[in-house]
């Protein structure tokens, strides 16, 4: 048993903010690499916006999963949040989301890119959401054997949809090469 018990508090175990900002960085600089560039290097200008937006659920009891049996969460013990980052280069933007929670499948991910394409203009295949795979966070998809809590779910796209990434803005940064 005190193998279980061990392997439990490692599943709570949570990535760095520092970690997760290097790791989504360094993800951003390859895809601006992608998109190519019109302009020469002494032109090239990067600007970026960042959001930070809490989705923590509002309503409990609320379905918990990432266990094989369902279970549910009376109390929050940690704040969640989706962080967003939008980079504009030559008129062409992208954005990356990344999301406290377990998985998001992609029907949900769809609804909640296409209506944030509407609101931020940066079309749908230029924007990449993920989940930092914790096991403590709401149920948005079911897995093993805990259904969609249906009321977070609709929650969490509203809150993902990009409204706080367009409100921060786009700052101007200088390409350094």
């Amino acid at each position: 048993m005190q193998h279980a018990a061990t392997s439990e508090k490692a599943c709570r175990k949570r990535p760095t903010s520092l970690g997760r900002a290097v790791c989504l960085l360094a993800i951003a600089c390859l895809l601006l690499a992608a998109m190519g560039g019109r302009s020469s290097a002494a032109e090239k200008v990067i600007r970026a916006g960042v959001a930070k937006v809490d989705i923590t659920p509002e309503k409990l009891p609320i379905l918990v999963n990432g266990w094989v049996l369902e279970r549910t969460a009376n109390r929050i013990r940690d704040r969640l949040h989706a962080r967003v980052i939008v980079f504009e280069s030559d008129g062409r933007r992208m954005a990356m989301a990344v999301v406290d929670n377990l998985m998001m499948d992609v029907y949900m991910l769809d609804e909640a890119k296409a209506m944030a394409s509407v609101r931020s203009g940066i079309p749908v295949d230029r924007m990449m959401v993920s989940a930092d795979h914790i096991h403590s966070a709401p149920s948005a998809s079911g897995c093993l054997g805990t259904p969609i809590d249906q009321d977070y779910r609709k929650f969490l796209i509203g809150k993902i949809d990009g409204r706080r990434s367009q409100e921060s803005g786009v700052r101007r940064k200088r390409d350094p090469s």
